[in-house]
């Protein structure tokens, strides 16, 4: 019982963290998936009757149906949302997103219940409440919390089903592997994996492996269809969804010319996400001690840890070796670290803590890092004291600059809105050519502000200066003073340490990959022009000069 009253707290503990200032943007609607799944789930409906859940081309359910031409993700986190937010009567759009944070928070909770039943010890769960990633992927509508938590509730079911051999607990892996692909297509990798798992466990018996086998296949295939009727259409698969998932990974190519892929051009496979996970996602201290239970003792005798890390290495090899490495691709392998921190702290750390001063420090180390990211909930959103920042001090009939395929300043706040200025989009990303400097130029010769709401094209433009000769050098010759705008306001909100206005620790994580810091806490940079100039002299500058 006293286990079980520790892991109570340790679970209000990383609710807790998950929770924590949730509504950070202030309805503002932040984060581009989120405000995307949002304005679908405003426009489902409930069918008529359960017959007409099952007409993929007919359901309302179906967002294909309801005038998306393109949806890749599982539509289980949206339905559950839908119906939360109408039970509560929170349907409208600022509060269904709300609805769907609270939810992702809740399922990532979850698996915290799961760590505790794999491994019958406080410490996994609590080394997953404080990893930061899946605190920060909380805060987000978005479908990967759900997914994370249906894949482990597919590894809590192998894992008892392996000490049981009673078939329910196989029949309960398949079907929430099952939601976990109506959650996320990508799920296909974990019912692979168990697949090969129960091969595994039946390496000598060929009839308990083909039994096995066929209760765990009909088990997936039953809840996915159950809970995504739209990946379906009759007894074929819907042509409209893999046709949207196929354009998908279209644009998820080296060669091809897509904004958000820019990000990802000259990133070395498997270390660009080994990097951001040590430094920023996992963190330096979590990040030192998994490393240590790798190399220190030999896990591979525990065959719970040989499961995790085959799992691991699993997921980590595949998506380390796409062209799109973003974060929350790794959120299912936390867990499985946490299994691994868990077992080597309880057999090599905790038994030398005897004493209260050591039994403090070592829980400080843990909670260091995970408490200053804190801070960035704990401050306002940086693009809403900018917003504030140019209401007060920027007169209205301004000019401003927006650029292409970032959230535009001001935000809407307390009756303003940017209505008041005039604005100027600066498409950047677009391929670079003379052409499109001979607009640019006409552009920046009527700004009276030039604004930049975050890192997402400055950071990933002057890394490829390649591609964006005359893009890389714009952003070299603003930072530097040397383009006719100078620096007026710079918000940022890192993590940290501030008391009372007073930072005392700053963690500059700006080289962090860029969906880990442009949507929560992003940098702000307000540019003045200090005086006319006329698009000859910019081209001259940006364009005619030598490079």
């Amino acid at each position: 019982m006293r286990k079980v009253a520790i892991f109570l707290l340790i679970f209000v503990f990383g609710l807790s963290l998950r929770l924590y200032h949730f509504n950070w943007d202030h309805n503002q609607h932040l984060h581009p998936d989120g405000r995307f799944l949002t304005m679908v789930t405003l426009h489902l409906d409930w069918p008529s009757s359960w017959y007409a859940y099952f007409e993929t081309d007919k359901s309302p359910l179906n967002p294909f149906n309801r005038g998306y031409n393109f949806f890749v993700y599982g539509p289980l986190p949206l339905w559950l949302t839908k119906g939360v937010a109408q039970i509560f009567a929170w349907s409208d759009y600022n509060h269904l997103v709300l609805v769907g944070r609270i939810l992702a928070a809740l399922a990532d909770s979850g698996v915290l219940i799961f760590l505790f039943l794999i491994s019958k010890s406080i410490w996994a769960p609590f080394f997953y409440a404080i990893m930061v990633l899946p605190i920060q992927l909380s805060h987000f509508y978005t479908v990967d919390p759900f997914l994370n938590f249906f894949l482990w509730g597919g590894f809590l079911g192998m894992y008892q089903y392996r000490k049981s051999r009673h078939w329910l607990w196989l029949l309960l892996a398949g079907f929430s592997l099952g939601l976990a692909l109506a959650a996320k297509i990508s799920a296909a990798l974990g019912v692979f994996f168990l697949f090969l798992l129960l091969a595994w466990f039946y390496r000598r018996s060929w009839w308990q492996l083909i039994r096995a086998e066929i209760i765990f296949s009909l088990a997936v295939l039953i809840s996915t269809y159950l809970a995504a009727p739209i990946y379906f259409q009759g007894w074929h698969l819907n042509p409209s969804f893999w046709q949207s998932w196929q354009q998908l990974r279209y644009w998820s190519r080296p060669d091809v010319w897509f904004p958000p892929g820019v990000q990802w051009l000259r990133r070395p496979a498997w270390l660009f996400p080994a990097r951001n996970m040590f430094l920023w996602e996992l963190g330096i201290p979590l990040s030192l001690l998994f490393l240590a239970s790798l190399l220190f003792w030999r896990w591979w005798q525990e065959e719970l840890l040989v499961v995790a890390f085959f799992w691991m290495l699993l997921v980590f090899g595949f998506q380390g070796s796409q062209f799109v490495k973003a974060g929350r691709y790794f959120l299912p392998i936390y867990p499985a670290i946490a299994l691994f921190l868990s077992k080597f702290h309880s057999r090599y750390l905790w038994p030398k803590c005897s004493h209260f001063v050591a039994l403090v420090i070592l829980i400080t180390f843990y909670i260091i890092w995970p408490l200053l990211f804190m801070n960035i909930y704990r401050q306002p959103l940086s693009r809403l004291v900018a917003s504030r920042w140019m209401y007060q001090h920027i007169a209205p009939g301004k000019t401003l600059s927006c650029e292409y395929w970032d959230d535009c300043l001001p935000l809407p706040l307390e009756g303003r809105s940017a209505g008041q200025y005039s604005q100027i989009t600066l498409n950047l990303f677009s391929p670079d050519s003379q052409a499109k400097w001979q607009h640019v130029v006409q552009q920046l010769s009527h700004l009276d502000y030039l604004i930049l709401s975050s890192n997402r094209l400055w950071g990933s433009i002057t890394r490829v200066p390649g591609r964006y000769p005359y893009a890389a050098r714009f952003y070299r010759l603003l930072f530097t003073g040397k383009l006719n705008f100078q620096l007026c306001q710079h918000f940022a909100n890192f993590p940290g340490l501030n008391w009372r206005g007073k930072s005392f620790i700053t963690i500059n994580d700006r080289l962090a990959e860029e969906t880990f810091t442009v949507y929560d806490h992003p940098e702000v940079f307000i540019f003045c022009r200090r005086q006319p100039w006329s698009p000859q002299q910019y081209w001259q500058l940006i364009v005619a000069k030598p490079r």
